[in-house]
């Protein structure tokens, strides 16, 4: 991806870590990879393989 792509893509990330549950944050995992699918196939084979990791944090209580 061009180095003028990434600022997009990790906006584009951040936004599932904002979600307010489990459910939440898989269907806005499964969005962003359908946006990045249309520009960056490699980085969507990636957050695709590392999706299990990236959403390990819904397994601990949210701070409040």
């Amino acid at each position: 991806m061009p180095k003028s792509a990434q600022p997009w893509v990790a906006t584009l990330l951040r936004t599932v870590f904002e979600q307010p549950d489990a459910d939440a944050v898989k269907a806005q995992m499964r969005h962003v990879l359908d946006a990045l699918e249309a520009k960056f196939r490699k980085a969507t084979e990636h957050c695709d393989a590392a999706q299990h990791d990236l959403q390990a944090f819904t397994a601990y209580p949210r701070e409040t």
